[in-house]
């Protein structure tokens, strides 16, 4: 009976053993919220300088393989402060607390009436300072959206793309006002210098119609530099070994609280003859160029009033060896080519906040801009010539949506 007895408890023995050794060297935790006493699931907890751990399943729960040289683990969960707790025995309760809100407030300055919101880029002020000397034209080298390539190299006239599609098919505005166009095109992107411009934004895809028909592709929209915000007086001069120099003088003066001027000045001149690969003709057209832009700005808390008016002369001279910003006629020696370019555009922007005494949030704002193109060129022995007139106006009255549907 005795040897019966024996062999039962040794059996029972050899059974249990791994069991109870097993328990001894794993540590069972649940962990909880601080708050609510509420099991967590997801949560990570490994040994302090240790990367052995594990994670809380549905109840809370968890099983920790023991370290021999670590005494206190490392609880860390998604929405809860960080815990370090000292293991004392074989198993424990973890109270996590919440982590505390924490409230950011972001504040912006922008104009009601000028504001274009960016939906895919936007070239910043600071991105823009990196190429001081540039024109629109050499501000989209390291955008992705938009390709900007001479069309016709020897003539100097630059064509962009976006989506893979001419930009024909691309709107091109200056404050949300309809820029680029028409004789304007092939050289426009070249009479707005980079010290004049404050951002770019570029959006891809069709787009409203509000301003035209050309947004098939995408919008780009120019802003000015803003008297409020900028430096009182900015000079910039640029040359290179190539022989181009460049001059730009912004101003900018705030009368009042309320009132604020801004002049902006832009030259530019290159009458170097480059032909690298010597096959008569200049591998880059000469150019020189005056720039002038002109701008008021009003606002107080019942209207907004903006004017803005720019200038621009601009020649170009390509062709053969020989050609010369001096030749104002054609000449049966060299094909030469010439094009002199005379803009003069501007708007008036008028904002009225606050119109419907009844309605909160309401406004109204009226657009007018217009511009005079004149262009005169000849290529070899044919002449081209070319006149536009634009005047375009455009109300918007901004009515908020009712709470009651």
């Amino acid at each position: 009976m005795n040897s019966c007895l024996t062999a039962l408890v040794a059996t029972v023995s050899l059974v249990w053993l791994p069991h109870v050794l097993s328990a001894q060297e794993k540590i069972v935790g649940v962990v909880v919220d601080a708050h609510t006493n509420a099991p967590i699931a997801g949560a990570t907890i490994r040994w302090l300088h240790h990367s052995k751990g594990a994670i809380s399943v549905q109840s809370g729960i968890f099983h920790l393989e023991r370290v021999a040289s670590a005494d206190s683990i490392v609880v860390t969960m998604l929405g809860y402060d960080r815990d370090t707790v000292q293991v004392l025995g074989d198993s424990l309760t973890i109270a996590l607390h919440p982590t505390k809100a924490r409230t950011i407030e972001v504040t912006e300055y922008a104009s009601g009436i000028t504001a274009v919101d960016t939906k895919t880029e936007r070239i910043s002020a600071r991105d823009l300072t990196k190429a001081a000397c540039c024109s629109l034209a050499e501000s989209f080298e390291k955008s992705p959206t938009v390709e900007v390539s001479y069309s016709d190299a020897v003539s100097g006239a630059r064509q962009i793309q976006v989506l893979g599609l001419r930009g024909t098919y691309t709107q091109i505005l200056t404050e949300a006002v309809p820029s680029i166009r028409g004789l304007e095109t092939p050289y426009g992107l070249d009479h707005i210098p980079g010290p004049f411009m404050e951002s770019i934004s570029i959006s891809k895809g069709a787009a409203t119609v509000t301003n035209g028909y050309e947004s098939m592709t995408g919008q780009i929209n120019i802003e000015y530099r803003k008297p409020m915000s900028s430096e009182p007086l900015f000079v910039n001069l640029y040359g290179n070994s190539l022989g181009r120099s460049e001059l730009n003088i912004t101003a900018a003066q705030v009368l009042s609280s309320e009132l604020a001027t801004m002049t902006m000045v832009h030259g530019r001149l290159f009458q170097g003859s480059i032909d690298q690969n010597s096959d008569g003709f200049l591998d880059m057209p000469q150019f020189r160029q005056f720039n002038a832009l002109h701008r008021w700005w009003y606002n107080d808390d019942d209207i907004e009033v903006q004017v803005l008016g720019r200038a621009v002369v601009d020649d170009y001279a390509g062709g053969q060896q020989g050609v010369s910003l001096a030749n104002a006629q054609s000449s049966l020696s060299r094909y030469d080519i010439r094009t002199d370019i005379e803009r003069y555009e501007g708007f008036v922007k008028v904002g009225l906040l606050g119109i419907l005494e009844s309605v909160e949030g309401s406004s109204a704002a009226l657009i007018v801009n217009g511009a005079a193109h004149t262009m005169g060129s000849f290529f070899g022995l044919r002449a081209y010539d070319g006149n536009q007139r634009t005047l375009n106006a455009r109300a918007v009255l901004a009515l908020p949506f009712s709470d009651e549907i």
